[in-house]
């Protein structure tokens, strides 16, 4: 649709990499200079069994606006018509091409990914910044993540994972997606959730250019302290989203303050992703 469009080549470049997959998971050990998972990584079957997922929602081919772009840690559980021998229609339309399948399953609200991302990061949208996003859905929203292996959860093996394949998450992830939200609705912006994020984009980037701490804690050491650590890539702001439940973001009311100070003006989560 738009081939000049900047971020083009994270999608031709997981276009790519899923159809090496399908080809050859049976017989190779890296996919694209990607490590293949060893073990199972909490699945029942090995983690290399399922096709890998290395994001979901909004791609070029939509008719629709791009509203906004977050970053998430990898899918979750694998489950059986994701397999790759299955003959699900969701792997028939993934082996043909992965954008075309992505495009058509991210309007099937009744699918089981599409549902978790219209719940954890669509509504979520709506419900942080209503004038602007208001009844948001999943296909106009691109969800990328740092890698794209099943687990049911992000544990030490999973980090140590990532860890090896940094570099590849820099290039291929991390670096598209922020020329991708150069073009978004929310516009150098991109929205992460999660302490193993904070300490890659560490890693990558440097250290935050500051942090909100929840309002409520006092200790600013506190391991388990909610907080907001923002990070610049060029233009872009990774805005990411530390402690609470799992994968959630935290809920329109809660309230943080700038560099973990114990007084001061609070902000909301609109006020901290309208900050320049």
């Amino acid at each position: 649709m738009k081939r000049n469009f900047k971020g083009m080549s994270f999608f031709d470049y997981w276009e790519s990499f899923v159809s090496e997959y399908d080809h050859n998971e049976a017989t190779v050990n890296q996919i694209m200079g990607w490590e293949m998972p060893i073990g199972n990584y909490g699945n029942e079957l090995p983690s290399r069994s399922y096709l890998p997922e290395p994001y979901w929602g909004w791609t070029p081919n939509n008719d629709a606006v791009l509203k906004a772009v977050f970053l998430n840690l990898n899918p979750g559980r694998g489950g059986e018509s994701q397999c790759h021998t299955s003959n699900s229609q969701y792997i028939t339309d993934a082996k043909k091409s992965y954008k075309s399948m992505v495009q058509n399953f991210s309007d099937i609200g009744e699918y089981n990914t599409t549902k978790w991302f219209q719940r954890k990061r669509a509504d979520w949208i709506s419900s942080i910044l209503p004038d602007n996003f208001l009844n948001t859905k999943v296909s106009e929203i691109l969800c990328a993540d740092l890698i794209p292996w099943h687990t049911p959860k992000y544990d030490s093996q999973t980090a140590q994972y990532t860890e090896n394949v940094k570099c590849k998450v820099r290039s291929h992830v991390i670096c598209p997606i922020a020329k991708i939200a150069s073009t978004a609705k929310l516009k150098d912006i991109v929205i992460a959730k999660g302490a193993h994020i904070e300490h890659l984009l560490t890693d990558i980037i440097g250290q935050p250019e500051t942090y909100y701490n929840d309002a409520k804690t006092r200790r600013v050491s506190d391991a388990k302290t909610r907080r907001v650590s923002v990070f610049y890539l060029n233009k872009t702001r990774f805005l990411v989203f530390v402690g609470g439940q799992g994968m959630s973001l935290p809920n329109s009311n809660s309230v943080f303050r700038e560099s973990g100070l114990a007084t001061g003006k609070e902000y909301s989560i609109k006020e901290i992703i309208s900050k320049q």
